[in-house]
């Protein structure tokens, strides 16, 4: 199968996810790997992909801006041209709730809680727009774990396993 693996990240993080998904798939697959910001939906579609993995950061409750206009772009250009993917899925990665106010039952913990659904529904919804012959798996949600003020912390210890788990799930 072709497949292309899209992706957005400012720090780093969604670009290491997205090489771990290309390493995993490599050995069956010829994968592609770009960053959304250095290539068009037209360019990646006149390589006939069967295939579209895509991700990125979650940025204040929303999908980053540039991958989803990406994917809309993309979505519209495969309708025009009547064309169907055979496969997508999707991820992204968001900063974890500190551990000491996880179980805080303030207003500010409900509202992260409602915008995390919000999220999801935003991923669904995008996930939709694009044409495609097998209905699409559940979202990865990836954890980015903040160390520092500037917000560039590191994925969860647990994410390697996670993106293994949801190659296999891809490929079956």
């Amino acid at each position: 199968m072709k497949i292309w693996i899209i992706y957005d990240s400012k720090f780093g993080s969604n670009k290491h996810v997205a090489t771990l998904m290309q390493e995993l798939l490599s050995p069956n697959h010829e994968v592609q790997v770009a960053y959304a910001k250095r290539i068009s939906p037209k360019a990646v579609l006149a390589t006939d992909p069967d295939a579209l993995l895509f991700g990125g950061p979650r940025r204040i409750g929303n999908i980053s801006y540039t991958i989803r206009s990406w994917v809309k772009r993309y979505a519209k250009t495969l309708q025009r041209k009547q064309r169907r993917m055979k496969k997508i899925a999707a991820w992204e990665t968001r900063g974890e709730m500190k551990p000491e106010t996880a179980n805080a039952e303030s207003k500010m913990e409900r509202n992260i809680y409602e915008k995390n659904l919000k999220t999801r529904e935003l991923w669904v919804n995008l996930i939709e727009k694009v044409p495609v012959e097998q209905l699409p798996q559940e979202l990865l949600s990836l954890n980015i774990i903040n160390e520092t003020s500037l917000g560039n912390g590191q994925l969860e210890p647990e994410y390697e396993s996670k993106v293994r788990a949801f190659i296999q799930e891809f490929e079956a």
